[in-house]
């Protein structure tokens, strides 16, 4: 074997840069790790108080629509969600987003609207979604939190219907937290993800679901994602300043490859 000044083969060389290569590595999760602890202790009393805290009344308000234009377009690329629909249901669908532009905290004529609409067109997405946002606005004013229930049926229907879009995923994972069950929301949120991954209301969910869950780890992960993607939201800095550091514990972890700043995809 030909050997390299010095008396050492090329073979001996390249093992030495692979043990340099994997102590480096090891010492990089090291560091994480520590830093993880680090933020964990961080949190203090203040996050443990949070956690106990009902789950209708803390944490995000994902992307719940409050205006008649954000219930009648759910979606970017919704197209046209009226195909098919019978002009009575249409007619209903319209009275509804009329009365909730008139009476924002007025929700007993929209709620009747809409399950007039969906009586005539029940696979009609746009009223089950709509219908959705009305029941849980409905429970966060009024603290009826029965209200989710509903909620969380119509969400479904729309969803079961094929129409899945960011704000509906964020909107079902937040009507499951606030009815106590952080757990399955967080699953069903991952799920949108694996269609949707630069969706920044549904990182910043997925944050604060785990947060208040007590699972730093996988909370500065969503969080510092969701800071890669739109470091300008403040909601993102108000949740990282939680941490000692704020906003800048995440210049101290990895990104993945996909959140390295020439792979982020640019603002619309």
């Amino acid at each position: 074997m030909n050997k390299i000044p010095g008396g050492h083969s090329p073979a001996f060389w390249v093992q030495v840069a692979a043990a340099a290569s994997a102590l480096a590595l090891s010492a990089c999760a090291d560091t994480q790790d520590a830093l993880i602890r680090e933020a964990e202790k961080d949190l203090g009393a203040a996050t443990q108080v949070r956690r106990f805290v009902p789950q209708a009344a803390t944490g995000a308000r994902a992307a719940a629509p409050s205006s008649r234009a954000a219930m009648a377009r759910p979606r970017a690329d919704s197209g046209d969600d009226f195909a098919g629909v019978p002009p009575r249901a249409r007619q209903h669908f319209d009275n509804a987003m009329k009365a909730l532009e008139n009476d924002p905290r007025g929700f007993d004529v929209p709620l009747a609207e809409l399950k007039k609409a969906l009586d005539i067109a029940p696979n009609f997405t746009r009223a089950w979604y709509s219908l959705g946002t009305t029941q849980m606005k409905k429970g966060d004013l009024q603290l009826n939190y029965s209200m989710y229930d509903e909620a969380y049926e119509s969400y479904m229907r729309a969803y079961e219907l094929g129409e899945q879009w960011p704000g509906l995923y964020n909107n079902i994972g937040t009507v499951l937290r606030k009815r106590g069950k952080s757990e399955e929301a967080i699953p069903f949120l991952q799920r949108g993800l694996e269609k949707y991954p630069y969706d920044a209301v549904m990182l910043l969910n997925l944050g604060q679901l785990y947060l208040s869950l007590g699972d730093t780890k996988n909370a500065l992960d969503y969080l510092c994602r969701a800071l890669w993607l739109r470091p300008e939201n403040n909601q993102v800095h108000r949740e990282l300043m939680k941490f000692r550091e704020g906003a800048a514990i995440c210049q101290r972890l990895p990104r993945p490859e996909a959140f390295k700043p020439e792979n982020l995809p640019k603002p619309q």
